[in-house]
């Protein structure tokens, strides 16, 4: 597990390196509207950080069971997750992105045994 995680790490400050520091949305919030504004490269590396965020937060969650992580990759990476991300975001444009894409997550993935 904390292999995982320092990769995750590690990978997500390379990506940061190599695209640049995405703007500062810290005073309002970001919003699903502002997360349209940004350019191709931001949206994806702000996209990934909130999916391996899930993804390990998931694990976490669920004692170390993996079954939520591996189907909310799935959903995003193989299956039509961004596509319902793209219409979430256009029906709450005020929202927060990371909350609306837990959201989706939950209701393809179900909760944890905690019930979180």
């Amino acid at each position: 597990m904390m292999k995982l995680a320092r990769a995750a790490a590690f990978g997500s400050a390379a990506l940061a390196f190599v695209i640049g520091p995405a703007p500062s949305y810290s005073e309002q919030g970001m919003t699903a509207r502002a997360f349209q504004s940004l350019n191709g490269d931001q949206r994806t590396y702000y996209m990934g950080g909130i999916i391996h965020t899930l993804m390990l937060h998931t694990i976490i969650l669920d004692n170390r069971d993996n079954t939520r992580a591996r189907c909310l990759s799935r959903w995003y990476f193989e299956g039509d997750g961004p596509e319902q991300i793209k219409t979430a975001f256009a029906q709450h444009p005020d929202a927060d992105p990371a909350s609306l894409v837990e959201a989706l997550m939950r209701r393809k993935c179900g909760k944890g045994p905690n019930g979180k």
